[in-house]
């Protein structure tokens, strides 16, 4: 009996030091590894799916794009707190919309739904006790996976880029309303969370001297016509105090045809095309022909 329980003594003590060596080995990848994925350039492309899909940075002259479909503010200001000191970038474009300040965002860290996908972008980066609610279930699984178990290099979720798709489907406009803004078939209102996050990004970027340029990328009319209208009045009474307190705000209102849309609300590489050329026009940033 007392050989047995040395035995399991010595497991136990055994695996703490596996563990702990392995926590120190995948720790400092994080701090002093690279990802391959990064490239120095003068302008960053932050946020979600609507700049994933709208700003291809092919056609600038020096930019790379980093956003990630259903990515909340706070997780953009993790990424970007990150970035700032890997790349020499003084520019940063970032997605603002509707959905962006909806309260669906608030969830993201606690319904299984959204929970595992958050946790696995944001443990090597962010604070997960700055959200204001989230799963601690998905929080420890995702920590027991990615940083106890084997040393690895896959620490780097956060990571996005621009996506490359030319296909059309406008059929799914009413599914996509409900996901962004009603809950289990009760209306959503504002996150201030992300409300909150958006202003931390701002001050950082004024902080860190970083030009912040705001845009609003082409959602369809009649998805647009199903925002709830407490959303989209909270939405421009932002938008104007944003505005007049210095912020850069680009407000495309060149209509897309139906062809150059992915679906409700993104629009496709062909759409891309057209949105990023008059972004590069109307902004004044150097362009590849410009080389």
């Amino acid at each position: 009996m007392r050989k047995f329980i040395s035995n399991i003594f010595v497991f136990i003590i055994s695996g703490i030091i596996y563990s702990t060596g392995i926590i120190i080995v995948n720790y400092s990848i994080i701090k002093l590894y690279t990802s391959p994925q990064l490239v120095n350039s003068d302008i960053l492309i932050l946020g979600d799916s609507y700049t994933k899909h709208a700003v291809n940075p092919n056609l600038f002259k020096s930019a790379k794009n980093y956003s990630k479909e259903g990515e909340p503010y706070i997780l953009t200001f993790w990424k970007l707190k990150y970035l700032s000191k890997k790349t020499k970038a003084k520019k940063i474009i970032l997605s603002l919309s509707h959905q962006n300040i909806a309260e669906y965002n608030d969830l993201k860290f606690s319904d299984e739904k959204w929970s595992d996908e958050m946790m696995l972008r944001s443990y090597s980066i962010g604070n997960i006790f700055e959200v204001h609610k989230f799963s601690i279930i998905s929080y420890v699984r995702t920590i027991v996976r990615q940083m106890l178990i084997l040393p690895h290099l896959k620490h780097f979720k956060f990571l996005g880029n621009y996506s490359k798709n030319n296909t059309s489907n406008l059929t799914n406009i009413d599914d996509v309303i409900n996901t962004r803004f009603y809950y289990k078939n009760l209306s959503l209102n504002l996150s201030q969370q992300s409300i909150n996050y958006l202003d931390s990004i701002i001050v950082y970027c004024d902080k860190k001297n970083i030009d912040l340029f705001l845009i609003e990328t082409p959602v369809h009319k009649d998805y647009f016509k199903k925002i709830p209208l407490n959303i989209r009045d909270s939405y421009e009474t932002l938008v104007q105090e944003k505005i007049e307190e210095g912020v850069y705000i680009y407000r495309n209102s060149i209509e897309y045809v139906d062809s150059l849309f992915l679906n409700a609300d993104h629009i496709n590489y062909d759409g891309s095309i057209k949105y990023t050329k008059q972004l590069i026009l109307d902004l004044n940033f150097e362009s590849k022909s410009d080389k």
